[in-house]
């Protein structure tokens, strides 16, 4: 009995495995990193409209703030003046 061929068929049902090992760990880390994606979008967007908010907030408001504090400060000195 010739035990090359034997040999052959068991190092070729090797090789497929850990071919197809490969292939499930790479679609594990593929599905990892896409899971990881979507959750950084999610914080990206909150973020965004974290800022924008800001924004609203602190252009409608009256009180002074960074945007318009030059204008409001020289309107309460004329204001004195008066």
């Amino acid at each position: 009995m010739d035990f090359t061929v034997l040999r052959r068929c068991f190092r070729f049902t090797d090789r497929y495995r850990k071919s197809s090992q490969k292939k499930s760990s790479q679609k594990a880390i593929l599905e990892k990193y896409k899971k990881r994606c979507g959750i950084l979008r999610l914080l990206c967007v909150m973020l965004l409209m974290i800022v924008v908010g800001m924004f609203v907030v602190a252009t409608t408001s009256n009180s002074p703030n960074i945007l318009n504090y030059e204008d409001k400060i020289q309107n309460k000195g004329k204001n004195w003046e008066e």
